[in-house]
């Protein structure tokens, strides 16, 4: 099964975000995945879901899928920096 539940556009970049069912009988469980516009899968990650919602989720599981879209995209980007603490000054 490969049901899209939930899907967007991620920012303004050229990558689009899925959430997906696992199986017909899970309900509490999905797997959110990351694609380029070409359909190249680029991640993926089991996430909460709950069907009986309108969309797929609760507010505090689209809370998890936008935490995980926001991270993937800073440690995907070229241009991120390598480290959050400015450099020490050497002795």
């Amino acid at each position: 099964m490969n049901e899209v539940i939930w899907e967007g556009l991620v920012g303004l970049s050229n990558w689009k975000a899925r959430v997906h069912i696992i199986a017909e009988h899970v309900t509490t469980r999905g797997v959110l995945k990351i694609y380029s516009l070409e359909e190249e899968l680029l991640y993926q990650k089991e996430v909460p879901i709950d069907l009986s919602q309108k969309y797929g989720g609760t507010a505090k599981d689209f809370q998890e899928w936008n935490k995980i879209i926001r991270t993937w995209v800073v440690n995907s980007s070229p241009h991120r920096p390598r480290s959050i603490y400015p450099p020490t000054p050497e002795a």
